[in-house]
């Protein structure tokens, strides 16, 4: 994480403008800085996502750093820092609930590996994205951690359990099909507990209601937003799901959704989820402990809720529908190498000098439960931690952390706008952005038009159906005074209209209204 944020260093004075989804998350962000927005970021679905909980988080970064650090009119890379705080946060979260649950430190690092290479080909920026699907990669693995943690007693986790499922239900919408079925396991290990007399203990009071009130904050925003607009957001999503009829072949989807948690090691059939249910059935049943069984049951029921979402959701399914599942799948892998490595390592122990590894008990714990990596003593944690701190760092800063850019420039096309036609920006003015329907796949440069004109001061709105895609309260409310619109190029450039211009891949007409 370090290293990159060190590789993103360079860019931060640098204008990235933003398009399409990235440019409407924006222009939400914008929003919540105004303490205006209730609901998520928009989804091909017909709906929104369901809270703005990442928005005001950004708003706040946003709020916080300095302007000077960061080129005028475009706030792209505040944004990356607020979701990489964000990120480091979850992600550091999540290996000290490791460390709580006791599972091995060469497990942890294992997991951390893992993590790094079944995410690797989604670029180095995907730790700084604001896209809907990324900000669930690391939130995920954390709330598996701290369900396993309170559902045995370590109440502590019970405020981090409940943000975390906060965090992914704003972000993504479909996680409702996993999120109730863990509220049920966990209900589940909270009857144990109580059956073992281990759950009305004083520890559990505090960090029970402070996790209530994270739960009924989070959830009062949606809500509210039902509640000021007839139905809403929560509305539409009901809709959704009464009307889809969809439902796909399971074999064809189970096969794509393992082979999208394989990552860079995608191949058009499951790979490590198949290896990780061999070693289950080879070694892991009978030498796995409880907490490790318990961390693959809840991989299993967040694995069995994404397949329904798999079967249900229209149109082609795409690999980052299931993005949220690489940490999962690191997980499940990691747990179940465990029993192999304790059978392999006092061979390679063997090997070592004795005055490095202490011989007790192999150097690991080889009971059936996880237990903490035994080493002559902090000098040898030290070097295991050294050693993986050069290894991020340098693999960190090796990434490319510059975001995906298409070269579009929508304040490029505002200044030929200005220049070559009668378009006069105006504050006092409104400007209606128009696209036909057949022209939707010119949708994101208007989203990106859209996002400078109002980081201008000027003011500018859409007809329908855009509103699924820029919010209700973009739509345009009376008469404009202008119109922009945008269109394909022509295939004879001759056939250019009166005060318009060429930009790339299309032509820009403006129109007194």
């Amino acid at each position: 994480m370090l290293g990159l944020l060190l590789a993103l260093i360079p860019f931060l004075g640098g204008s990235f403008e933003e398009m399409g989804d990235i440019a409407l998350i924006a222009r939400q962000v914008h929003m919540a800085a105004e303490w205006d927005v209730l609901r998520g970021a928009y989804s091909r679905l017909g709906f929104f996502h369901i809270g703005p909980v990442s928005f005001y988080w950004m708003a706040l970064v946003d709020y916080i750093l300095p302007s000077a650090w960061f080129a005028e009119y475009s706030h792209y890379y505040q944004f990356s820092i607020a979701i990489w705080i964000a990120n480091l946060g979850m992600g550091l979260a999540a290996f000290h609930s490791a460390r709580k649950l006791e599972l091995s430190l060469l497990t942890r690092i294992l997991i951390l590996l893992l993590t790094i290479a079944f995410t690797w080909h989604l670029g180095g920026h995907v730790l700084f994205s604001p896209w809907g699907p990324h900000l669930t990669i690391m939130p995920v693995l954390w709330f598996s951690m701290n369900l396993v943690r309170s559902g045995n007693g370590d109440f502590r986790a019970l405020p981090g359990l409940a943000f975390a499922a906060i965090w992914i239900l704003h972000s993504h919408a479909g996680s409702l099909i996993f999120l109730g079925p863990s509220l049920i396991f966990l209900i589940y290990l909270g009857y144990k507990l109580y059956r073992q007399e281990k759950l009305l203990t004083p520890g559990l009071t505090i960090p029970l209601i402070v996790g209530i009130v994270i739960l009924l904050a989070g959830l009062s925003l949606p809500i509210i937003e039902a509640y000021q607009n007839d139905g809403g957001n929560l509305k539409a999503i009901m809709d959704y799901l009464s009307q889809n009829s969809t439902w796909r072949k399971p074999g064809k989807a189970l096969v794509f959704m393992l082979s999208a948690m394989d990552g860079p090691f995608r191949m058009g059939f499951p790979l490590f989820s198949i290896i990780s249910l061999g070693l289950y059935v080879w070694t892991g049943r009978k030498n796995l402990g409880p907490i490790e069984k318990q961390l693959l049951a809840i991989s299993l029921i967040l694995l069995a809720g994404s397949f329904y979402g798999a079967l249900r959701t229209p149109g082609v399914l795409v690999p980052h529908l299931f993005d949220h599942l690489l940490t999962i799948n690191a997980l499940m892998l990691a747990i179940n190498l465990r029993p192999v490595r304790d059978k392999i390592q006092p061979r390679l122990l063997s090997l070592l000098p004795a005055n490095r590894l202490s011989d007790h008990n192999g150097g690991l714990s080889t009971n059936k439960g996880p237990g903490p990596f035994k080493t002559s003593g902090l000098l040898g944690q030290g070097w295991i931690a050294a050693l993986l701190l050069l290894f991020s760092l340098l693999a960190g800063t090796a990434r490319e952390t510059s975001p995906p850019d298409s070269g579009f420039r929508p304040s490029g096309l505002l200044k030929l706008l200005e220049e070559k036609t009668d378009f006069s920006p105006n504050p006092d003015s409104i400007y209606r952005i128009a696209l036909e329907k057949k022209h939707l796949a010119h949708w994101p440069g208007a989203a990106g038009l859209m996002l400078q004109m109002e980081r201008r001061g000027l003011k500018a709105c859409i007809e329908p159906p855009y509103q699924i895609l820029f919010g209700p309260e973009a739509l345009c409310e009376g008469q404009s005074n202008g119109t922009i619109l945008i269109e394909p190029l022509p295939e004879n450039p001759k056939m250019k209209h009166d005060n318009a211009v060429f930009y790339r891949n299309i032509q820009v007409q403006f129109r007194a209204d």
